[in-house]
C-alpha cells in the first residue's frame, strides 16, 4: 500500500510540474507574439515584380533582417538590368568569392588539391 501511495504522490508531483511548465510555455509565447509584432517585415520584390511581404514566423536576429533588407535593395538596384547583364553580375560575384575564399585557404584553386594526399 505504501508503494501506490508513493507512486501516486509521484505522479501528482509530475503533474504539478508540467502544469508549472505549462504556464512557463504559454508566457513564452506571449513574449515571442510580442517580439514577433515589433519585428518589422521584409519586402521582397518577386520576379514579376510584385511585391511580398515576408513576416518571420519566429524570432530571427537583426542581423539576418539586416541581409534580407540588403538582398532585396541589391535585387531593386539591379532589376534595370537584362537577363544576361543579372547572370555576368552573378558570375563575377561568384568569381571574387571563389577568389577570396582561395586566398583566405578555405577553399581549393583546382579540384586536384582536393586529392593531395589520398
Amino acid at each position: 500500500m505504501h508503494a501506490e501511495q508513493d507512486i501516486l504522490v509521484g505522479i501528482d508531483q509530475m503533474r504539478h510540474k508540467i502544469e508549472h511548465l505549462e504556464v512557463k510555455v504559454d508566457e513564452i509565447h506571449v513574449i515571442l507574439e510580442y517580439l514577433l509584432l515589433i519585428i518589422p517585415p521584409v519586402i521582397s520584390t518577386m520576379p514579376d515584380g510584385s511585391q511580398r511581404t515576408f513576416y518571420p514566423n519566429r524570432p530571427v536576429s537583426l542581423q539576418t533582417l539586416a541581409t534580407m533588407a540588403r538582398v532585396e535593395e541589391m535585387s531593386q538596384g539591379r532589376r534595370h538590368l537584362s537577363s544576361e547583364e543579372r547572370t555576368e553580375v552573378f558570375l563575377q560575384t561568384i568569381e571574387r568569392a571563389r577568389a577570396e575564399a582561395i586566398r583566405k585557404g578555405i577553399a581549393i584553386d583546382d579540384e586536384r588539391e582536393a586529392a593531395v594526399g589520398d
